[in-house]
């Protein structure tokens, strides 16, 4: 009897036990999950800020697009009044395209990783409140598009570039997000940034209308955005969401969905041939810029 007794408490302590150890794997499994997001937010005094912190270049890849989406998407259940994008490294604001998305990658699988850029590049130009840039370090193909979708634009000149560098891969831009980019800077601008396919100091970048304001460090510029979302956050989240609405309301949308098929088999056609996927090879064997 005493050792039944012994072997049942035994039994009823190892059993609470596993159950300790389950709920502390799960603890740690949902931290490093966490962890691992390249894309999140924090908020603070109604400002929410987005922070692109990938791999050593900020490239976009599908958990990116997925992490970039879920971030701006739970924004809209919090608070917040205003948007901060930003980088956690000064060097990359965001390199465009991981080389490794589209290398070996079948034509499906090529559209269906643009496809998915389109929809929260869509999402972000769209995205009823206020949006601001803190441009830091290189702003490259994807990278640039999501730097200047956004309502203001801050930029550091301390060794920061934005480009829209995909002729440099053989490769093109659909057709929807020129349309949006030609509606923050202009058609002209648009053709003489898409077709050279040149890195832009912060200088040019004022020239061009990809930015608003130029600064002469990172520090000055993160200052800068951080002091206008202050200002933003003290005003009626009502006026703020219904004025951004109004101000979009006359760029016309139905033909987006329609459109973005024809521009993805145009994507795939271009991005299958040789020249585009030597020119990612050499992206990612780094003899490339």
């Amino acid at each position: 009897m005493i050792h039944f007794i012994k072997n049942f408490i035994f039994y009823i302590f190892f059993s609470f036990k596993k159950v300790d150890l389950k709920i502390n794997l799960i603890e740690i499994y949902q931290q490093g999950n966490f962890m691992k997001k390249k894309v999140y937010y924090s908020l603070s005094n109604k400002i929410a800020s987005v922070i692109i912190d990938s791999d050593e270049q900020n490239t976009i890849d599908l958990q990116f697009i997925e992490d970039f989406r879920s971030s701006i998407r739970e924004i809209l259940t919090t608070e917040a009044k205003v948007v901060i994008f930003e980088s956690a490294k000064e060097e990359f604001f965001c390199n465009g395209f991981h080389p490794d998305i589209f290398l070996e990658a079948s034509g499906e699988e090529i559209k269906n990783a643009m496809y998915q850029l389109l929809l929260l590049g869509k999402e972000q130009f769209f995205y009823p409140l206020p949006t601001i840039s803190i441009i830091s370090g290189y702003a490259a193909g994807g990278g640039a598009f999501m730097a200047v979708y956004n309502d203001f634009r801050f930029m550091s000149k301390k060794k920061s570039r934005i480009g829209f560098t995909e002729v440099h891969l053989a490769m093109t831009v659909p057709s929807i997000a020129l349309e949006m980019l030609s509606y923050k800077i202009g058609l002209h601008n648009t053709l003489k940034t898409v077709i050279t396919g040149k890195m832009f100091k912060a200088e040019e970048c004022l020239q061009l209308n990809l930015i608003d304001e130029a600064f002469e460090s990172y520090e000055e510029t993160k200052k800068s955005a951080y002091r206008l979302a202050n200002q933003i956050s003290q005003l009626p989240i009502q006026s703020l969401q219904s004025l951004k609405k109004g101000a979009l309301r006359w760029i016309p949308k139905d033909h987006f969905e329609e459109q973005i098929q024809k521009d993805l088999h145009e994507v795939e056609e271009l991005m299958l041939k040789p020249e585009c996927k030597l020119a990612f090879q050499q992206l990612k064997d780094k003899k490339r810029k």
